[in-house]
């Protein structure tokens, strides 16, 4: 089985090290490989990654009239006739079984931009660069407050954070294995399936959110939106979803028994991300730059461009 590591700081950047074996991060770790070897142990689990594959290997779509021009002429024919040259076979479950095996990505804790509270999930707790088929990027001020949160009181307990971090890692492999199961291939274009969404509601039933306090800035909250309506996840809730308890099946979380939070009222906002985390202390844990830089949206296959994966 290919080991996890996990890195402190952008891939490919100077100053990044490995601190898997750092006992600061021992959290980081351990909650990583118990989800994958609960990802290896339920095929239940799996089926949300196989999902992908299958709508992947049996899409039919034409090149956009827009892309036409600059697509060669050998390459204008439909996803599936280029993709099944590629694997001409259709994916079963032991091919996710392989993906998590022998492919799962390794983890850099990144430096990310901290964007207004509209801007999009992958612009913000992900970190610098897309992911691929040998590593994902999360940005390190989400794992930044996990850890404090572990160590310090604060008003959103660990757990919730935990659930938070779990919620984008599986986003982000979402991306990876989608990227793995192409083979990387730069022949697929005019495909956007935004699969990283589509696992994290496979998994949780909705797309995870946070609390802010504005004046002063403070993190409150870790719930779920739905629908444009929040729902607040307390520290009890997110212990038993961080367990990844597949014997129910999935999603692991019953959004019917949760009760929506009333609208932001002035001061606060539900957000991904927020100009909050910018201020708050770091207790020992290594600082990031001041000024910190950001991946655009990224896409899932090279060149992505017009469809949605059918159930996001």
């Amino acid at each position: 089985m290919k080991p996890f590591t996990l890195f402190f700081g952008a891939s490919g950047q100077l100053g990044t090290s490995d601190v898997t074996h750092n006992s600061q991060y021992e959290l980081v770790v351990n909650t990583v490989n118990q989800l994958r070897d609960r990802l290896l142990k339920e095929e239940v689990l799996r089926q949300p990654f196989l999902h992908i594959f299958n709508t992947t290997y049996n899409d039919n779509t034409d090149v956009p009239h827009d892309l036409e021009p600059c697509t060669p002429l050998a390459n204008q024919v439909s996803n599936m006739s280029k993709f099944q040259n590629i694997r001409n076979y259709p994916p079963t479950d032991n091919d996710v079984v392989d993906f998590l095996t022998n492919s799962f990505p390794d983890l850099y804790m990144a430096p990310g931009n901290i964007g207004p509270e509209d801007v999009s999930w992958h612009e913000t707790w992900s970190g610098q660069g897309e992911a691929d088929k040998e590593k994902i990027a999360i940005n390190c001020r989400l794992v930044q407050l996990w850890l404090q949160a572990a160590s310090t009181p604060m008003v959103v307990g660990p757990s919730r954070l935990q659930l938070m971090f779990i919620a984008v890692f599986l986003h982000e492999l979402g991306h990876s294995s989608l990227v793995w199961y192409t083979c990387d291939s730069w022949q697929l274009g005019s495909i956007e399936r935004e699969s990283g969404e589509y696992i994290e509601k496979a998994f949780l039933g909705a797309i995870t959110c946070a609390e802010f306090e504005l004046e002063p800035m403070c993190l409150m909250g870790i719930g779920i939106k739905k629908d444009e309506r929040f729902y607040p996840i307390d520290d009890k809730l997110a212990t038993m979803v961080v367990a990844i308890d597949a014997s129910k099946g999935l999603p692991l979380l019953d959004i019917s028994t949760l009760s929506p939070a009333p609208p932001a009222t002035l001061g606060h906002v539900h957000a991904k991300f927020s100009q909050a985390m910018t201020t708050m202390p770091q207790h020992g844990i290594p600082p990031v730059p001041r000024r910190l830089s950001a991946t655009h949206v990224h896409p899932l296959l090279k060149k992505d461009k017009i469809r949605v994966m059918p159930g996001v």
